[in-house]
């Protein structure tokens, strides 16, 4: 699996020299942000992967420390499972109903999980 500090060293002897490498979290969250960015976009432009709209990524992350050799094979799981949840998420765009009523939520639009 390829992981953060794959990705991010990769870039960086890339660009040596042209920026200091990250050293907060804050700093090594934000550089994989947006070399993941860069490489997706490059991807959508050569190789034909699917457009995304708006952003991304989310614009907070979820700071936690990897104690464990099993946690970290916990986490690898879940990242390389969950996706395959998404057809069934209640945030998934397809699962999703609107209903011209004001809302603090999605813009504007109430929305409502589909009942399956």
């Amino acid at each position: 699996m390829l992981t953060f500090f794959d990705t991010v060293d990769h870039d960086i002897e890339n660009r040596a020299g042209t920026r200091p490498a990250p050293t907060l979290l804050g700093d090594v969250v934000g550089t994989f942000k947006s070399i993941t960015t860069h490489q997706y976009t490059n991807g959508v432009r050569q190789h034909n992967w699917p457009p995304f709209n708006g952003r991304l990524w989310q614009r907070n992350y979820y700071e936690h420390i990897i104690r464990s050799e099993e946690e970290m094979d916990r986490i690898r799981e879940y990242i390389m499972e969950n996706p395959a949840k998404w057809v069934d998420d209640e945030d998934n765009p397809a699962n999703i109903i609107r209903i011209d009523a004001p809302s603090r939520h999605r813009r504007g639009t109430a929305c409502l999980p589909l009942q399956t």
